[in-house]
């Protein structure tokens, strides 16, 4: 794009030059009609060049002149031109550059939030863990006091029969005694 509006800046400078010229050329035709008519010059004679000759060479010299600085002006303008037109592209380079950068942040805090969203879940799991762990050990308590009354409830029933037992045999030391006291007065009567 910045190819073809050079190409069309020159084009329209070197239709501006043909167009001084065609002026120049007409002005200069015009300033050697009048100067005929005004000076009444006739054919220049041996000496040296004529007056309308002088004033013609002059008025090419000073047109020739005057397109020379406007075409010189012209360039410099092609010149700004062209400066300004780097600039923007630069301009343009410099944006896309940032916009890049605006999607890499982006993309960058968006990994930010990726990675605390996976850190608080390894953190949910590892507190779940825990619970799944406290519970475990819970149960076993549990399980381990249901054990240990069930021991004490034996161990009180062994104790009862026990004492049952030692009762049964004082029973049968007092039946044993009674049976020799039985005995004894029988032998006695």
């Amino acid at each position: 794009m910045l190819q073809a509006s050079f190409a069309y800046g020159v084009a329209t400078i070197s239709r501006f030059l043909k167009i001084i010229g065609l002026f120049c050329k007409t002005a200069l035709l015009k300033r050697l009609h009048s100067a005929k008519e005004t000076y009444n010059v006739k054919e220049p004679t041996n000496r040296s060049h004529s007056i309308v000759e002088a004033i013609a060479c002059v008025t090419a010299c000073c047109s020739v002149l005057q397109c020379a600085s406007a075409v010189v002006k012209c360039c410099s303008v092609l010149q700004c031109v062209a400066v300004f037109c780097s600039v923007l592209q630069c301009v343009v380079v410099c944006c896309s550059v940032l916009r890049c950068a605006a999607v890499c942040c982006s993309v960058l805090q968006c990994a930010t939030v990726c990675c605390s969203v996976l850190q608080c879940a390894a953190v949910c799991c590892s507190v779940l863990q825990c619970a799944a762990v406290c519970c475990s050990v819970l149960q076993c308590a549990a399980v381990c006091f249901n054990v240990l009354q069930c021991a004490a409830v034996r161990c009180s029933v062994l104790q009862c029969a026990a004492v049952c037992c030692s009762v049964l045999q004082c029973a049968a030391v007092c039946c044993s005694v009674l049976q020799c006291a039985a005995v004894c007065f029988n032998v006695l009567q």
